[in-house]
């Protein structure tokens, strides 16, 4: 099976995402849509409703052992992706293809924090096993990304190029090895610690949120650094392809 070095790379930076301590009050009602009651709206803003719940994601993570993966090894597997996998999509493509892609580190934890946010709104803190899914994907041609809302931001120099994009799981309460894609913003069902799947989702409706954004995090999403507590700048408009874009400052 053909491997790519995205979702070692991805599961990496993942890792260090979830070394965060944020703070949140919960505001809304049990009448509210879940993304209101957890005070988020698809643009992740908070709203004014009277607080209901106040949710602590902080966690000391000293104590979690990550194996981590040998630097030599990590270069030798993306050599063998850029080597043999790469050029075939050249040949296919007819142009270099991209080999990484990059998200900073305030971005991924705003992403995480979403979903645990959303997942407290709705009482469910500690019965949902949360994850998130890595998925291979590949941009539509520059006419199609400059019509689409997502991806009209980004470079025509994109279009056609693979990518990813990362969706919030949950753990099967029966089958512990079967993760369901889910929409934290779009939780679907009015009480209980199970959210409505996204495959039930699409089987109602290839449209299901009627234009709303999901929770989906991929290379369109806007880029954040922390300059002080609780305050954030926007770095670029989207995440960072190489190639095209310079590959200065990749080691791999």
């Amino acid at each position: 099976m053909k491997q790519s070095p995205f979702l070692t790379v991805a599961l990496a930076v993942l890792i260090i995402g979830l070394q965060f301590c944020k703070k949140n009050s919960l505001r809304g009602n049990q009448d509210e849509p879940p993304a209101a009651r957890a005070g988020i709206t698809p643009t992740g803003q908070d709203n004014d409703n009277a607080a209901v719940q106040s949710c602590v994601t902080c966690k000391d993570y000293k104590g979690l052992t990550i194996t981590g993966l040998k630097a030599p090894l990590a270069k030798s597997m993306a050599g063998s992706y850029q080597s043999i996998n790469r050029p075939l999509l050249t040949q296919v493509n007819g142009y270099n293809d991209a080999n990484s892609i990059w998200f900073s580190v305030e971005t991924l934890k705003n992403f995480l924090w979403q979903i645990e946010a959303a997942i407290c709104a709705n009482r469910c803190s500690g019965s949902v096993n949360a994850g998130v899914r890595i998925y291979y994907a590949r941009y539509p041609d520059a006419a199609q990304m400059a019509g689409e809302n997502n991806l009209s931001a980004l470079p025509p120099s994109y279009a056609n190029c693979h990518t990813l994009f990362m969706v919030p799981t949950f753990q099967d309460q029966t089958l512990p090895q079967v993760q369901h894609d889910f929409d934290p913003w779009h939780w679907g069902t009015s009480s209980g610690c199970v959210p409505k799947t996204m495959q039930a989702w699409f089987a109602g409706s290839p449209q299901p949120f009627a234009g709303d954004p999901s929770l989906i995090l991929s290379s369109a999403t806007p880029q954040s650094f922390s300059t002080t507590p609780n305050n954030w700048i926007s770095i670029q408009n989207h995440g960072s392809m190489v190639p095209p874009d310079p590959i200065t400052g990749s080691a791999f």
